[in-house]
């Protein structure tokens, strides 16, 4: 069998987000698993023992690692998977000339269709978990609120639900690495629950059910395992007009969304429609997904053509703007 390295940040052995792409990739290939900590700092020493190994096929899972580190690693085949929420701007070409020669895969249209623009070999792939067994439509005066992020908060919810009958908030205090979450401050009276991370993630969508509302805890994703799970269980999921969820959402059809620049109270809405269509469409994208997986085991075969003329017009204005950025990137790629 052969041999893979996937490379995935050390926060994903907690969401497992990206266990459906290891169970994928272990039908064929003999994969080793490096945790990258982003945070900690630590990321060289953690590559280290995969140095002197030989791989036939390199994944990086939104860790786009130094060149000198894939300088030192032994691979045949590179593959990166880039999060929208992640990665660095497209434009700034130095931080992707070292995966010029990967096969890139992205799992948001708008991000696959700007990787393309600057020159890169991308292919782009649309996921769904698979559908959560369906137990109840939940409360329509209740809403599942996983705090993540600062910047999506309870100010935030209370205005855009500032029309409706909210009664409670169950409040899922898990933040991400290096967000501080600060408490509520409620004006609505609403009630809250609060509870931490699950024990076990049956748990945690059992009590996503109990509420017929859940709010998408950040404002851009990667894939956005969470609110899909959600509307895949028949939540209505509220979210920011803003990849991936808007790839997914039709506000007012499969859940709503909103402008976070300029967020407006919800006008009146059929909930359980929502809910409905919500589901079958996970349902249906379920489906999808697993009639088009084993595309990705094609790819990896196919030697990457990236587009030459492109990669340098968008690397010669980039150039322009910060001189010494690509300079050192050039002498590094050498």
């Amino acid at each position: 069998m052969k041999k893979l390295l996937f490379v995935v940040p050390k926060f994903h052995e907690k969401t497992g987000s990206s266990l459906f792409m290891l169970e994928l990739l272990r039908e064929r290939y003999e994969v080793s698993k490096c945790l990258y900590d982003l945070i900690d700092g630590n990321d060289e020493l953690l590559l280290n023992q995969y140095k002197n190994k030989k791989y036939d096929v390199l994944v990086c899972w939104q860790v786009l690692l130094a060149t000198a580190d894939l300088k030192q690693l032994n691979y045949v085949r590179g593959v990166l998977f880039p999060m929208f929420d992640a990665c660095p701007s497209v434009y700034k070409t130095e931080k992707w000339l070292p995966y010029r020669n990967f096969t890139v895969i992205s799992f948001s249209k708008v991000l696959y269709a700007k990787l393309l623009k600057i020159g890169l070999h991308v292919y782009f792939i649309k996921y769904f978990p698979q559908t959560p067994c369906f137990v109840e439509w939940g409360s329509k005066n209740k809403i599942f609120f996983w705090n993540r992020r600062r910047n999506i908060s309870f100010p935030l919810i209370e205005s855009l639900f500032s029309k409706a009958s909210i009664e409670s908030v169950h409040w899922h205090c898990a933040s991400d690495p290096g967000e501080t979450i600060i408490p509520p401050s409620i004006k609505n009276h609403w009630k809250v629950k609060k509870t931490g991370w699950y024990q076990e993630k049956a748990s945690m969508l059992c009590d996503i059910q109990n509420a017929a509302y859940y709010i998408a805890p950040r404002m851009r994703e990667g894939i956005g395992m969470s609110f899909l799970e959600a509307m895949g269980a028949g939540r209505c999921v509220v979210a920011p007009n803003l990849p991936t969820m808007n790839e997914y959402i039709q506000h007012g059809e499969t859940g709503l969304l909103y402008d976070p620049s300029d967020p407006q109270p919800f006008s009146e809405h059929d909930l359980h429609k929502i809910q409905k269509q919500s589901r079958e469409f996970c349902s249906k994208g379920r489906q999808d997904w697993d009639s088009n997986k084993n595309k990705i085991f094609q790819w990896l075969l196919i030697k990457p053509r990236f587009k030459h003329c492109r990669l340098i017009f968008w690397f010669c204005i980039r150039f322009f703007r910060n001189p010494v950025k690509c300079a050192l990137a050039l002498i590094n790629l050498n």
